[in-house]
């Protein structure tokens, strides 16, 4: 993992953390576990008198297969520096995909959540996500266009951000 900045403030926006991940390609296809995906993971400390928490996560998502993909994702947190996991809870929790086999998507996803602050603390959070149905890809381009015509290899690395909020 590299850190691109870290610990940025105004009035209204506190301790602001981005951490980008190096990784290139994540397959999921398990229909029953759920997984960690990679770059979702940082661990952050609410600044003093913030009243929210806000977390974001952006990733690129497309088919694996053929078939209709559809992710369910849902937030987790750990309050032991990662020994164990719970999940967050109401309202942090997503779905995306499709229910046609002929839609492929291909996208930057972002997963934005406001949380309610947890006092000055750290916490470790993710996401994991778990295949609906069918298999999906995350962070490399299916088809990227340059001047030599079409490629596999590119990727979108993905990234995670939280910052404090104060009302």
């Amino acid at each position: 993992m590299s850190h691109i900045f870290e610990e940025k403030n105004s009035n209204f926006m506190l301790n602001y953390k981005v951490v980008q991940h190096s990784q290139t390609t994540q397959n999921l296809s398990s229909t029953t576990s759920w997984t960690t995906l990679s770059g979702s993971e940082i661990s952050y400390t609410p600044a003093i008198g913030s009243d929210f928490v806000i977390y974001e996560y952006v990733f690129q998502r497309s088919k694996w297969t053929s078939n209709t993909i559809n992710l369910k994702c849902k937030l987790r947190y750990s309050d032991d520096d990662g020994s164990s996991w719970s999940d967050y809870g109401n309202n942090t929790n997503a779905m995306f995909g499709s229910i046609d086999n002929n839609v492929r998507s291909r996208n930057l996803t972002t997963i934005k959540l406001c949380l309610d602050s947890w006092g000055n603390t750290s916490k470790k959070l993710k996401i994991a996500g778990l295949v609906h149905s069918g298999n999906i890809r995350l962070h490399k381009l299916t088809q990227f266009y340059d001047s030599g015509g079409t490629t596999g290899d590119r990727y979108i690395k993905p990234y995670v951000i939280c910052y404090s909020v104060r009302n």
